[in-house]
């Protein structure tokens, strides 16, 4: 349990360094949307998920696209599912 609590605190941090791989487009959470995602008139939303420790893109038919500097929209960190893939809900 410590370690689940661990990676929750610590994955909007690294989020923000590491690249993301998204589909082209995702609906805003309608609740619980994250303070960098609500206070950014110009963010847009994904579904998607962390690259790989290499940089390399683990769900490439689902999550095409390469996008940096991005943050985790769901503060519940509830995820999305597209295409047969996991990823999380996320503004860039």
């Amino acid at each position: 349990m410590k370690l689940l609590s661990l990676i929750i605190v610590c994955l909007p941090a690294v989020s923000a360094n590491y690249p993301w791989w998204t589909n082209s487009g995702w609906a805003k959470p309608a609740d619980y949307n994250s303070k960098e995602c609500a206070g950014n008139p110009n963010a847009q939303y994904f579904c998607g998920t962390l690259s790989g420790t290499r940089g390399e893109n683990p769900e490439p038919n689902a999550f095409p696209w390469r996008r940096d500097t991005c943050a985790l929209a769901d503060t519940l960190g509830r995820g999305c599912h597209w295409q047969g893939a996991v990823g999380s809900v996320i503004c860039c």
